[in-house]
């Protein structure tokens, strides 16, 4: 899973903190753009951390990292699920991509994509599901170009 000066490897609990860290990221930029729709806990990072941590003793999760000298510079969050009852595949889910913003545009969410549709398709998944926030447009691309396709808008109401 080496590609460069990058390496896509499975996360392990050394990780959890600088994961974090790359989720807390992705949290700050989706409340900039919309803090009502996003609107986290004050103790979201710590809880993220404890989920993602559970992650690693379950089978049906995959958790990645890109290491590069030494530093986590992305991770990716997936899992596959049995279909749903009215659905006829098993499905892949990509919960969260999020590479360092220092890292970004070196290839790193490319690879870290690839990898995951190979461990995806590996454990029986026959489609990969995602949400991108709509304000992200470079988000949006990228998966574009790794051959996704919009299907569908989440609807956001306070009440």
């Amino acid at each position: 899973m080496t590609d460069g000066e990058c390496t896509i490897r499975p996360a392990g609990a050394a990780d959890v903190a600088a994961a974090g860290e790359l989720w807390q990221a992705m949290a700050d930029q989706h409340a900039a753009y919309d803090a009502e729709a996003w609107s986290y806990r004050p103790d979201a990072k710590r809880r993220w951390c404890e989920e993602f941590a559970s992650f690693l003793r379950q089978a049906d999760k995959i958790l990645l990292v890109a290491e590069d000298g030494g530093e986590i510079v992305g991770v990716a969050v997936l899992a596959v699920e049995e279909p749903l009852v009215e659905m006829a595949r098993r499905r892949g889910i990509v919960r969260e991509v999020v590479v360092a913003e220092f890292a970004r545009g070196r290839g790193v969410a490319t690879r870290l994509m690839d990898v995951a549709f190979e461990e995806m398709k590996a454990r029986g998944a026959e489609e990969v599901v995602l949400h991108a926030a709509l304000e992200n447009a470079t988000a949006v691309g990228f998966y574009e170009k790794l051959g996704m396709r919009r299907v569908m808008y989440r609807m956001y109401r306070k009440l």
